[in-house]
């Protein structure tokens, strides 16, 4: 089916905007020769505002790689088979090719002027949402194409209405339950969901939506059954009903039997079992390793890679239905994988680089050794030159961070890699690098004269804490006072002297700077 669409307005051209009829099958076209089967048709007449090259853009949907194209008629004088390969099944798609080559565009010079398109299905199952004429031969269109256009159509942001006519909510049901849906929407309906309990059981791309749901496979009781509705913009909406399943399996499989595993190699182990029986059908079996789910079969063996060397393993197998009816899990059978006698070293090391961040921190980075089984760690080894090399620690990661080092001091580090086997690589290629130094604080410096009744007071005191710590100076036999490496910021600053009151002042202390306080103490 030929699915109705709508033509939006696109850079360089104003179009008409709105659905477009489906005529009838037996209508003609000149350019294009008929289909065997005619599967619906659209046509539209627009105006071009102006001469160009267009590109014709259509957002596509196909039912499957088989059912992928369909005819394109401009003007009644040429025909484009569009789509026809390369395009992703039940997925809306941008596409602007034809005859499966993605090369090959679909572009026309067009007048100034009314031109008028037709659109023929030729496959069944192929819808169309929107059809785009672009000037700009570089914009391609995302989502509903209005990224090219300069003057758009609106942009479809209401979803379907969606409705489950069958089964009504609190019905008890048995069998074979039709769900039956009614969905509308102002551009399209894409498609409809079902799910049953959150599981997609079923997707239908047409009307009439409806979904023959086998109640036997589902478990007794309480069952939540929902409908989602999705338009061709995206847009979804949802319809739930709760029904009672009455009949419906509640027998789980027998435990599966003859259950083996046999080691391959050190990370292979093969679990193999006989087949469970089920009244209705088993649907697959659950492999436990050290109780633990590991993996999920269909059939009657699983293999797990995932094992390591010298290690036991106890592995047993639970079967499950469609209904989530599960055995219990079966005999537990152990294996232990073997050692492995591993005397290879690891390649040393490659490409250790060393930076200084800080004047206590250089961080390493190196590339990764190779072994025959795999290297297990690095050992990271540090030397001031006075003395042999210490090792200062053990990582997994190809870099480490080295902390707690002495500023402007000079040190070297090689790597040494090693497997689980203990074996060790050569060293790698020796680096030195300094730390920084540490930084020269830039400071200030406040200085003044204290004064009592316009005398200099030998004995006065200036009072003030540098980063919590309290400091007293005294000043000279003339007032006069000087306190250098003081960091910038705001200080409180305290004044006393014998007779008189005390004052506080706030000093603002500037890098590089001299701040200047004459203070003036009143008689107590």
């Amino acid at each position: 089916m030929l699915n109705r669409f709508a033509i939006g307005a696109v850079a360089g051209v104003m179009l008409t905007t709105g659905l477009l009829m489906i005529l009838p099958s037996s209508a003609s076209a000149a350019a294009c020769s008929a289909p065997s089967t005619d599967y619906g048709r659209a046509s539209v007449t627009l105006n071009v505002s102006s001469a160009a090259i267009y590109r014709i853009w259509t957002r596509i949907l196909v039912p499957d790689s088989s059912n992928n194209s369909f005819l394109l008629e401009v003007d009644g004088s040429t025909c484009f088979t569009v789509g026809d390969g390369g395009l992703s099944p039940n997925a809306w798609t941008w596409i602007d090719y034809q005859n499966g080559s993605v090369a090959s565009k679909i572009q026309m010079n067009l007048t100034a002027g009314s031109h008028t398109l037709k659109m023929i299905g030729r496959e069944p199952g192929v819808k169309l949402g929107r059809l785009l004429l672009i000037s700009n031969l570089n914009c391609i269109p995302v989502n509903n194409g209005d990224n090219c256009a300069t003057t758009s159509a609106p942009s479809d942001t209401e979803g379907p209405s969606v409705d489950i006519t069958a089964p009504v909510n609190g019905a008890n049901v048995k069998g074979i339950v039709p769900v039956n849906v009614t969905a509308r929407d102002n551009v399209s309906v894409a498609k409809v969901d079902f799910f049953i309990n959150g599981v997609l059981k079923s997707s239908d791309m047409a009307a009439p939506y409806t979904y023959d749901w086998d109640t036997k496979v589902t478990a007794n009781g309480k069952i939540n059954v929902m409908a989602k509705a999705y338009d061709i913009s995206g847009n979804v909406n949802s319809d739930s009903v709760q029904v009672t399943v009455a009949g419906g399996d509640a027998q789980a499989p027998s435990v599966p039997g003859n259950v083996s595993a046999v080691v391959d190699s050190t990370n292979k182990v093969t679990v193999k079992w006989a087949a469970s029986t089920d009244n209705i059908g088993v649907a697959g079996y659950r492999i436990l390793r050290n109780s633990v789910i590991v993996g999920q079969a269909m059939g009657l063996d699983y293999i797990d890679g995932t094992t390591l060397p010298g290690t036991t393993y106890n592995y047993q197998v639970a079967a499950f239905d469609q209904a989530g009816n599960s055995s219990n899990p079966s005999v537990v059978v152990e294996v232990k994988t073997a050692k492995v006698a591993d005397s290879q070293p690891p390649a040393p090391p490659a490409n250790l680089k060393a930076v200084s961040v800080n004047p206590n921190q250089i961080n390493l980075s190196w590339t990764a050794s190779s072994d025959n089984i795999g290297v297990a760690a690095y050992d990271v080894f540090r030397s001031t030159g006075k003395g042999a090399a210490i090792k200062v620690a053990t990582v997994s990661k190809t870099g480490f961070g080295d902390t707690g080092l002495t500023p402007a001091t000079k040190y070297n580090y090689y790597i040494v890699a090693k497997d689980s086997a203990l074996n060790a690589s050569e060293k790698s290629a020796i680096v030195s690098v300094q730390t920084l130094a540490n930084p020269i604080p830039v400071t200030g410096m406040l200085r003044g004269k204290v004064t009592f009744a316009k005398n200099a007071q030998s004995q006065a005191h200036v009072i003030i804490r540098v980063k919590g710590i309290k400091h007293i100076y005294d000043t000279d036999s003339q007032g006069n006072y000087e306190i250098s490496k003081l960091p910038p910021g705001n200080y409180k600053v305290t004044y006393r002297a014998e007779g008189s009151h005390t004052k506080e002042l706030t000093a603002k202390i500037q890098a590089k700077k001299i701040t200047t306080m004459d203070v003036a103490l009143l008689k107590r």
